[in-house]
């Protein structure tokens, strides 16, 4: 579990306009599925999510491995407007549509 000081590593995919927020297998399953891939991929990449996730850790120099936080939960009104936030800043090819 994150604790106060530890660097916390997890794949979230926030979808405002799905009112979702996606964590780890399901944000790699959603990704693939955005991204044009058969379900085949999704399923596979999202069932193997360690592997992909460890290349990420490596790639970053994180030295811990990825927490354990997967499924599709509800974006909440409070993290709502951090959310929007976000989205105001990035740039075009940053965003999913």
């Amino acid at each position: 579990m994150w604790s106060a000081g530890a660097a916390s590593f997890a794949l979230v995919f926030v979808d405002p306009a799905a009112d979702a927020v996606r964590t780890g297998r399901e944000a790699a399953r959603e990704l693939c599925d955005r991204a044009g891939m058969p379900v085949l991929v999704g399923d596979v990449v999202g069932d193997n999510y360690e592997s992909p996730a460890d290349a990420v850790r490596t790639a970053t120099g994180v030295d811990r491995n990825p927490d354990p936080y997967h499924g599709v939960h509800s974006l909440t009104p409070d993290a709502r407007e951090p959310a929007d936030r976000l989205l105001e800043k990035a740039t075009s090819w940053q965003r999913m549509t």
